[in-house]
């Protein structure tokens, strides 16, 4: 339950910043770039926390959402340490959604993701790129059966 209480609290924190940084053009003395950079480094605190898989979870998910919102940013640093995530963590779960992560922010302009606020959890998005990543490998492979 703390787990949980942490990770909602941190993309609380996550989504207030880049929502103010949304609504930025009417405050004069926000920065709004600042203000991307800094949610990009809790993500990437957050993502250093494997003793905290709900965290964890929860900031691959956010980013996520963050590359779909805010494609032009640069997610360099945050890359890596999703790829540190997938390649050490003892949860096999959290390694699979930070590989499909990975390849999320790598290649971004390959997926198609609908995001739905309504959802109970977070597994579908992580799905829809896991069954789209599918698809692309089968196409392929039957094109290459073809020939």
């Amino acid at each position: 339950m703390k787990t949980y209480i942490e990770h909602l609290a941190t993309v609380t924190i996550i989504l207030l910043a880049v929502s103010f940084s949304a609504n930025a053009k009417e405050l004069q003395f926000v920065n709004k770039s600042s203000l991307r950079k800094t949610g990009l480094e809790m993500l990437k605190m957050d993502l250093r926390r494997h003793r905290d898989p709900g965290v964890v979870e929860g900031a691959l998910y956010a980013t996520i959402e963050c590359k779909g919102r805010y494609p032009d940013l640069h997610y360099s640093r945050l890359l890596r340490a999703v790829n540190r995530v997938a390649n050490q963590n003892d949860n096999a779960s959290i390694g699979y959604m930070a590989q499909l992560t990975s390849m999320y922010l790598q290649h971004s302009s390959e997926f198609r993701l609908r995001v739905n606020p309504a959802a109970q959890n977070y597994n579908y998005l992580f799905k829809q790129i896991a069954n789209q990543l599918e698809h692309k490998l089968l196409v392929s492979l039957s094109e290459k059966s073809a020939r």
